[in-house]
């Protein structure tokens, strides 16, 4: 899957940092989600966002109902691939 929707040279940005291309963004989305537990689900938390080469989705993350995080994903897409990803977290406590 990560091969069909990010570029070979994508960059992945998030508050611990900034990685490189596909195996770099698998192993540090796999290292995010192995904190967590299993019931936790991500979900839309607002209408999605196009422009003609980017996007843009919030979303929550946590129980079904209960979110623990919110954040947004600012996407810029190449080719019909994502080549950039920027995850943001909200300020809230």
């Amino acid at each position: 899957m990560i091969a069909d929707t990010y570029t070979d040279d994508v960059t992945f940005t998030e508050p611990e940092g900034t990685v490189t291309g596909r195996a770099a963004l698998d192993e540090r989305a796999g290292a995010l989600l192995g904190r967590v537990p299993a019931t936790f689900e991500f979900a839309e938390d607002s209408p999605r966002y196009v422009g003609t080469s980017t996007g843009a989705l919030a979303w929550r993350f946590g129980p079904p109902g209960a979110p623990v995080v919110r954040g947004i994903d600012v996407i810029t897409v190449r080719d019909g691939r994502i080549s950039e990803l920027r995850t943001m977290l909200t300020g809230e406590d």
